[in-house]
């Protein structure tokens, strides 16, 4: 999700004037517009660490991921899914105030969870025996995921 490119099918030039949002050298994946087409939401590799890694001898840290926040002009860039896991898919809810997304913590242990903006913590929303994946917010503020 570094290059922001309009789609424009057999434009050759539409790679050159693609615009990089995130500068990060790290793997920033799933990108989602919000509902107004403000920002975006993402999954991103990106250095939970400063620099060495702690945990880099546990299994699965070398693929944490968390999901971050950034204005649709690359501004304003902030975390809102901070746990350690793999967090992915990110998906805006219909009024565009929180962020549904999965989370793997472990190899069976995975779930859908709900977070507001402002990262204050994340809340599961698939059921415990059930492993869940791709979520999209249904009607009325519920949750979809396979």
């Amino acid at each position: 999700m570094t290059e922001m490119v309009r789609f424009s099918p057999g434009d050759a030039g539409a790679e050159e004037r693609a615009v990089n949002l995130t500068n990060d050298p790290y793997g920033d994946f799933n990108p989602a517009f919000s509902p107004d087409g403000t920002r975006i939401a993402f999954s991103s590799n990106r250095r939970i660490f400063r620099r060495w890694n702690p945990l880099r001898l546990v299994p699965m840290t070398q693929a944490l991921t968390n999901i971050y926040v950034i204005d649709a002009d690359g501004s304003n860039l902030h975390r809102v899914a901070k746990d350690l896991g793999i967090n992915g898919s990110p998906a805006w809810t219909e009024a565009g105030n929180e962020l549904l997304f999965y989370r793997a913590v472990g190899e069976t242990d995975i779930a859908v969870y709900r977070t507001d903006l402002d990262g204050g913590g994340a809340i599961r929303v698939s059921p415990e025996d059930l492993t869940a994946l791709t979520p999209t917010a249904g009607p009325d503020g519920s949750a979809i995921f396979v």
